[in-house]
């Protein structure tokens, strides 16, 4: 009993530690693409904190299924990163000198990727409450 603590305070540490290089990459997506123009560093910090605390409240409601709470951390988080983004950003930087073929395999791991962390993330959601 005390090894199965043991290795669920190491895995709560290894979020905890993860969970900000997680997110870099997508705050600075949102931060290029969304925040512009007047009262930028008020919109970031904003929308930062609504993550941030969408994640507490998210943690406060999973404290008896941790399970869940990895279901969600890899659905929200680490999907987007392992398949979404790796797809879109070959599409966009490979469009214009690849095969048809290669951008349509680009697309479909893209839409494939979105749709399991939607799916994922809904299922989580409704086992919570």
């Amino acid at each position: 009993m005390v090894y199965l603590q043991i290795v669920m305070m190491l895995l709560i540490f290894s979020i905890i530690v993860v969970y900000p290089v997680m997110l870099y990459p997508a705050f600075m997506i949102f931060d290029l693409h969304f925040f512009k123009g007047n009262y930028q560093t008020l919109k970031q910090n904003m929308f930062r904190t609504f993550v941030v605390l969408c994640t507490i409240v998210i943690g406060i409601a999973s404290i008896g299924n941790f399970d869940s709470l990895l279901a969600l951390v890899g659905s929200v988080l680490c999907t987007p990163l392992a398949v979404i983004f790796p797809s879109i950003f070959h599409f966009i930087i490979f469009k214009d000198s690849q095969s048809k073929l290669r951008s349509s395999i680009d697309l479909f791991f893209f839409f494939l990727g979105c749709s399991i962390s939607i799916v994922v993330f809904t299922l989580t959601i409704v086992s919570l409450f």
